[in-house]
């Protein structure tokens, strides 16, 4: 379809060269057109480079490569269709070399044909000459633009990488954290209590719980961004960790459940399967409900604000949607405890996975308590939803080597930079965000996990 718009827009271009575009349709194919003929040119000059610097050659690789150069211009595109407009109206770009052109007009014996233009005569000098600049051009002069060439579109290309590096972790650490709206509190506190109501819940115990003391001081550390967070991380194996980080980023409690206790329920009506008592299945039942009954006992202690789940299995979908069902339930009382109904989302554990295995960070403070990588993950995700610059600083480090923030996935042609000349653009990148934020000392004297961010205060 779109090889069809070009050659309609470049066959009534051929026909009448003063054609304008009337209908709406016609200024679309006019943009379209516009835009892709340069991108074609390109790309067919690319292509013809590439081709005959394949072509088996005698000549040292230097020599076939600037030849390579050299006749790409004189090339004649062909086409399976020889009056197919496309292919012709690109040859008229790749038929000269301007110059070796300009060149021989200034060395060569030429006649004025008037018009500013010229013809050069064809005699036993002038084909001298002409040999002369050919042999100037192949030996000396093109490899050396050939050379400053490819200096340029290194040097063009490796800024080019920096700047995406440095943008692609912009948009990790320069996160501004969850921070729920006045109203939206109002709103799901209003919700908690006209489910209450339904439970025969009176005026008078709607009012106690609203003016909690306890829950006027969360409540305003929620509208500053301060909230507790709870992580279920799901694996590969029968198990899942489901921590608690409160509001200060501190680790509260790490739990290690079967993620059997986050299947659905069965649906009224279906049989239920039972097992001999005693028996390994039996045993193994009883302690997925054990566990259920752990967990939804941590939801109704804690009261998280935040419940992530890190992407790491398809499962993290049904799981997602049971804990919602537990929240929605009726007939549950989970939801009594809670004051506004928390938060579910899904989270992608890129930066919790890199500080989880810098070594670094697992020897810090922060961290050198829990020897498992899962555990570091889940309150990696946790404190990276809190405060993401705090949690990636925990990647970086003066020395390329040692600098984990590497691992992170920032450009797909990172690698192929050099680490110094990489680490200043994420240094970079970590100042011009601290910048804009701030640092708040008297946090970082009660969290260590935020110490840091101090290398880059300006």
């Amino acid at each position: 379809r779109a090889k069809k718009r070009l050659q309609n827009h470049l066959r009534q271009i051929k026909e009448n060269p003063q054609w304008q575009p009337e209908t709406a349709q016609d200024r679309d194919d006019w943009s379209f057109c516009k835009d892709i003929i340069p991108m074609l040119i390109s790309i067919q000059k690319s292509c013809e480079a590439v081709r005959r610097h394949k072509m088996p050659s005698e000549d040292p690789p230097e020599k076939k490569e600037v030849n390579a150069l050299f006749t790409a211009a004189k090339l004649q595109y062909g086409s399976e269709k020889d009056h197919d407009v496309v292919y012709n109206a690109l040859n008229v770009h790749m038929t000269h070399d301007p110059i070796y052109e300009r060149l021989c007009a200034l060395y060569c014996m030429t006649q004025d044909m008037g018009n500013e233009q010229y013809s050069i005569d064809s005699g036993p000098w002038n084909n001298v000459r002409r040999t002369i600049l050919r042999r100037v051009l192949g030996d000396e002069l093109y490899p050396m633009l050939w050379a400053e060439v490819q200096d340029f579109l290194a040097k063009s290309s490796e800024e080019y990488v920096c700047q995406q590096a440095r943008n692609g972790l912009k948009k990790l650490i320069d996160v501004k954290p969850y921070t729920p709206s006045p109203e939206d509190l109002e709103t799901q506190e209003a919700d908690v209590d006209q489910f209450l109501k339904a439970q025969n819940y009176d005026e008078g115990s709607l009012s106690r719980r609203r003016q909690d003391p306890n829950w006027l001081e969360e409540k305003e550390a929620r509208k500053q961004g301060m909230c507790s967070c709870m992580v279920v991380l799901l694996g590969q194996a029968a198990t899942c960790i489901v921590g608690f980080v409160n509001q200060y980023g501190e680790a509260i409690d790490m739990r290690q459940l079967f993620k059997g206790a986050l299947d659905e329920e069965p649906r009224p009506g279906m049989p239920i399967r039972t097992h001999q008592r005693g028996s390994y299945e039996w045993s193994m039942q009883q302690k997925v409900e054990e566990h259920k009954t752990v967990l939804k006992k941590m939801l109704a202690t804690y009261k998280p604000a935040l419940v992530l789940f890190p992407v790491t299995t398809p499962q993290c979908l049904k799981a997602k949607v049971v804990l919602e069902g537990w929240l929605t339930d009726s007939n549950s009382d989970l939801m009594v405890n809670f004051r506004v109904k928390p938060v579910l989302k899904f989270v992608n554990p890129a930066v919790a996975r890199a500080v989880a295995y810098c070594k670094p960070a697992m020897t810090s403070v922060a961290y050198a308590d829990y020897k498992e990588p899962e555990y570091r993950i889940a309150i990696s995700c946790a404190r990276y939803h809190q405060d993401p610059l705090a949690e990636a600083s925990q990647l970086w480090h003066e020395l390329p080597d040692e600098n984990s923030i590497f691992n992170l996935k920032l450009h797909r042609l990172q690698r192929e930079l050099p680490k110094d000349r990489l680490g200043r653009e994420v240094t970079r990148a970590f100042m011009e965000v601290m910048g804009n934020v701030g640092l708040d000392i008297n946090e970082v004297r009660t969290s260590t996990h935020k110490r840091r961010m101090i290398p880059f205060l300006p």
